[in-house]
């Protein structure tokens, strides 16, 4: 299993929770085609991460003890833009 660094210098990413992750998105595609018939938005995702992550932050994230989730960011723009 390969590891990279994250934005912080802290932050580790394995292949293993880039590969969870990549299924959770999949999943998440096919409850939205199922129900929808499309892909869940951006800003869906952001809801979704945002909601579960307010409710307990502790069950998924470390050092939360004193700390508590304000937002989640997906940032989104055109393709080819420089902005």
């Amino acid at each position: 299993m390969g590891w990279i660094s994250g934005q912080w210098p802290d932050d580790m990413i394995g292949d293993e929770a880039l590969d969870a992750t990549g299924a959770y998105l999949d999943e998440l595609g096919r409850i939205y085609r199922e129900v929808h018939q499309r892909l869940p938005r951006a800003s869906e995702l952001q809801e979704l991460l945002v909601t579960v992550l307010r409710a307990a932050p502790g069950d998924y994230l470390t050092d939360m003890d004193d700390t508590a989730i304000t937002a989640v960011v997906v940032s989104v723009q055109p393709r080819g833009s420089d902005a």
